[in-house]
């Protein structure tokens, strides 16, 4: 993965500083939205730079190609998902009953997922062959289950599963498959809203978990 370009900057930045970062902005948000509506490989590069409004130049001083663009899209995804993950916290004083941190935990993951739903589609074309993209994703879903790990310890009255860890594991992973799933390509056998979607998961996850009722 290349090197993501977004560096910090002082202060007080120079005009042209702050051109460079509008330019930079403007040409990641229109890679984005042009990755969810047309795919990587339908998307050009004169596609971008005429959503963005930046000229040609901007494009090149910023970006080598239409693959580096992507590199720092699906690099943000994988940045910005670890650090959400890292923030998330839950307890019995905020979530008494374990369905509601697994709720909590659901609405984070699908928030995620529909903020990046462009970097996502490119790399779904690409990961058959880039081995690297697979393996990032998937390091996402287990620092879902790492975050999610002390569900055992701070609900263990709640939790009848004799094998609580693996049965969790096994939760996290089905509602990260269903939720990628469904951010990508809705299908009408799934509830079309968020909290409606994740709820029924919920549901499915306490049923895995045995949980006993609130």
């Amino acid at each position: 993965m290349s090197k993501n370009i977004l560096t910090s900057t002082k202060k007080r930045a120079s005009a042209p500083q702050k051109r460079s970062l509008d330019s930079q902005r403007k040409l990641l948000s229109a890679a984005e939205e042009l990755f969810a509506e047309k795919g990587f490989q339908r998307t050009t590069v004169a596609n971008i730079i005429e959503r963005s409004s930046c000229s040609v130049g901007s494009f090149y001083h910023q970006f080598t190609d239409k693959l580096g663009i992507f590199e720092v899209l699906f690099q943000h995804y994988v940045d910005d998902t670890y650090s959400a993950v890292d923030k998330f916290t839950y307890s019995r004083k905020t979530a008494p009953h374990v369905s509601q941190a697994l709720h909590q935990i659901g609405m984070l993951a699908v928030g995620q997922l529909k903020s990046h739903v462009g970097a996502r589609l490119a790399a779904e074309e690409m990961m058959f062959d880039r081995p690297d993209l697979r393996a990032a994703t998937l390091g996402l879903t287990d620092r879902y289950i790492e975050k999610m790990s002390s569900v055992v310890t701070i609900y263990p009255d709640q939790i009848g599963h004799n094998k609580p860890i693996r049965a969790l594991e096994n939760t996290i992973q089905m509602m990260a498959m269903v939720l990628t799933s469904q951010s990508l390509r809705p299908t009408h056998h799934l509830p079309f809203g968020d909290e409606e979607l994740v709820a029924l998961l919920v549901q499915v996850a306490c049923g895995i978990l045995h949980v006993k009722d609130e």
